[in-house]
């Protein structure tokens, strides 16, 4: 009997190993969830340490690379995947959760940033924090509040759009806020 259960627990073993290896194998090949600006390594390991989109939290389980030491620096953001990659090179330092709200195009941070944005859009009173501007009138921001009511912490489930804006987490907003100027932004 021992044999045989030694055996089953080996075969078990084995098929195992072999789901995992097939199911890693497919999605590093899986070209929707990459981006191919960056070595596919670096985003599968910054994939692997993301954490679930909430309001208040950063986007990965680690600190923030500082932005000021980084050579080639670029943001990429993809509003299909709901994130912002930042690359130092070809190499993914961090990925964000993200709601993207501007058109694609090509951008360079402004250097202007600020702890509180509010405005109006049509009949839309929007409130916002941690804002830095890129191009013109376009701002990675945490949406705090949408017509006097609250973005709920699973703010990207339930989004609260507005136009020219890149919607972060509070922690990530507060990151970016510390991009050098004229760093590339890319919207697709």
């Amino acid at each position: 009997m021992n044999r045989e259960f030694k055996h089953l627990c080996q075969i078990a073993g084995v098929i195992l190993l072999l789901v995992i290896l097939f199911t890693n194998a497919h999605c590093y090949l899986d070209s929707s969830h990459f981006i191919p600006e960056a070595r596919r390594t670096s985003q599968v390991y910054n994939t692997n340490l993301l954490s679930k989109p909430r309001l208040y939290k950063a986007s990965e389980h680690r600190s923030y690379p500082n932005l000021r030491k980084q050579v080639g620096l670029k943001l990429i953001a993809e509003p299909g995947m709901q994130k912002v990659f930042v690359l130092s090179k070809h190499k993914v330092i961090y990925i964000m959760h993200a709601q993207v709200n501007a058109q694609p195009g090509h951008f360079t941070s402004q250097g202007k940033y600020g702890q509180q944005l509010f405005y109006v859009q049509g009949r839309d009173a929007v409130y916002a924090k941690n804002w830095t501007e890129f191009g013109h009138r376009y701002y990675f921001e945490t949406p705090v509040s949408r017509d006097q009511h609250p973005v709920s912490n699973k703010w990207l489930e339930k989004p609260a759009k507005v136009a020219n804006t890149i919607q972060l987490s509070a922690p990530d907003a507060k990151w970016v806020q510390s991009l050098p100027k004229g760093t590339t932004i890319i919207i697709r």
